[in-house]
């Protein structure tokens, strides 16, 4: 596997899109997607835990692309920002179509929950929340929360269901229902 360029080889995502902008090629399309891949992979890395694969990349990827080709400067927010939603709502996408086998009803609430409230603390701050803020929001202990995050990804036999409990008592909004 090809070592990871530093930082600094890697250029800004918002100076890489203008020089798109302005001289639109194949070249600017690729340096482009190498400004985006950093992003690409910590967003693939939050809803993939531990399962990023190239096919879940690969949709990061079309996200940045359909960003590219739908961004209005003139709604007031960044080419970062937008394309950064374009980049989690394929991954997201992608996730839940490739979650082949049936998950646990309450895990797949969860995990909306999860992936709520990381789209609403990305609108508002630009920022992706860390897992312990998720896990304050959503009322989960943090190794729950992991728990949860990789069902669907692999079999539920292989989900501790034991682990995913809340952290302060709310009667009858239990994630699992002790």
């Amino acid at each position: 596997m090809a070592e990871e360029p530093t930082s600094d080889a890697n250029p800004d995502l918002e100076t890489a899109f203008r020089e798109y902008l302005l001289t639109p090629g194949e070249e600017q399309l690729a340096e482009l997607a190498v400004a985006a891949e950093r992003l690409i992979r910590h967003f693939a890395s939050i809803y993939a835990p531990g399962r990023v694969t190239e096919d879940v990349l690969q949709a990061g990827f079309e996200g940045l692309l359909k960003a590219v080709k739908k961004y209005d400067a003139s709604r007031g927010c960044t080419f970062t920002t937008y394309a950064g939603h374009c980049i989690i709502g394929e991954i997201r996408h992608h996730v839940r179509k490739e979650a082949s086998h049936r998950r646990l009803g309450c895990i797949s609430r969860l995990q909306d929950r999860v992936d709520q409230v990381i789209s609403e603390e990305f609108s508002r701050t630009g920022t992706v929340p860390t897992l312990s803020d998720i896990a304050l929001r959503v009322n989960v202990r943090e190794e729950g929360l992991i728990q949860a995050m990789t069902a669907g990804w692999v079999s539920l036999d292989e989900v501790n269901l034991n682990r995913i409990h809340s952290k302060r008592y709310e009667s009858f909004r239990l994630p699992i229902e002790d």
